[in-house]
């Protein structure tokens, strides 16, 4: 009989405890409520949308340059070719920039890709070469084209850009991928292609150049 009297003790006391705490929140004012719960969904957001502020201002993530002769400075080139670079970002790797290059109807052999700083219309610094020829110099360990392909009319090659790739120019001390993802968004960077000229005085002028630019697509 005592047990089963204090399981009622105990039974009363639990639906006592209950009814104040439903009697205090009702005591308190909606804006004290809506403010405590307010705060509580802003405590949850937070934690879970925290990432780099780096990352967070870099949200383009492929930027695309168009290569032509027109955009050629100081002088354009007088050449049919065309060609498209391609950059892609990946944030859960920010220590990489994928790139790819088709260009079609060169008119000389291909010496050297780079990426230059500069805006349209202005000559810049070199900040990394995509590609180096192999045609009387060094295979380059950029890419992976052979000496056949090179002396044919369409290119294709492809890479990777580190921060290891900064060994000169303006990103050299600081050797951060992310320097270079910002001249991306900003329009202050281009690719320019250059080729073999034999009838030129320094042997070798660039062909086809693009202003790199964020794409959505």
């Amino acid at each position: 009989m005592n047990a089963v009297l204090l399981g009622l003790i105990i039974l009363l006391s639990s639906l006592a405890t209950i009814h104040l705490g439903i009697f205090v929140i009702s005591q308190l004012p909606n804006a004290t409520i809506i403010n405590i719960v307010t705060q509580e969904a802003l405590a949850t957001t937070s934690s879970t949308t925290n990432t780099s502020p780096k990352l967070q201002k870099q949200q383009n993530h492929l930027f695309i340059a168009e290569l032509t002769g027109d955009n050629v400075v100081p002088v354009a080139a007088k050449t049919n070719a065309t060609g498209v670079a391609k950059f892609t970002f990946d944030p859960s790797n920010n220590n990489q920039i994928y790139y790819q290059l088709n260009i079609t109807n060169m008119k000389n052999d291909i010496l050297n890709v780079d990426i230059h700083q500069g805006k349209k219309r202005e000559n810049g610094p070199s900040l990394a070469t995509l590609y180096r020829s192999s045609l009387g110099m060094p295979l380059s360990q950029i890419c992976c084209k052979s000496a056949e392909s090179e002396r044919s009319k369409y290119f294709y090659f492809n890479g990777t850009i580190s921060k290891e790739d900064f060994e000169f120019g303006p990103l050299a001390d600081s050797r951060d991928i992310s320097g270079l993802i910002n001249l991306f968004n900003t329009g202050n960077a281009y690719v320019e292609v250059y080729t073999n000229r034999p009838d030129s005085l320094t042997w070798s002028d660039a062909e086809v150049r693009g202003k790199i630019l964020p794409s959505s697509s």
